[in-house]
């Protein structure tokens, strides 16, 4: 795991073999030596919790004003995008 740290693997993906590692040993490992429970010397690094990226007050101004207001789409366009922003939603959160 050290040497998958220092080639500069993503921790997700470091977690992920970690896991199959611990999955082959549970598997392979017999019953009769199921108390040493030699998995257990793998240490799973924490995930990187990633913030979510937004549109500006002025960027979501311009992305407004690229919806004609003078048709039924445009209206309508410019509606979903107010509901986003204003609510803070995904796009699937909006289409579900």
């Amino acid at each position: 795991m050290a040497w998958l740290h220092e080639q500069g693997y993503a921790k997700s993906t470091i977690a992920r073999r970690a896991a199959a590692v611990a999955l082959l040993v549970r598997i392979y490992v017999p019953a009769r030596h199921a108390g040493e429970q030699p998995g257990r010397c793998l240490t799973r690094a924490g995930q990187d919790k990633k913030l979510p990226h937004f549109l500006s007050e002025a960027d979501m101004g311009k992305l407004l004003g690229t919806a004609p207001a003078d048709t039924p789409d445009g209206v309508r366009d410019r509606a979903i995008l107010e509901t986003l922003y204003s609510a803070g939603l995904r796009v699937s959160e909006l289409v579900g």
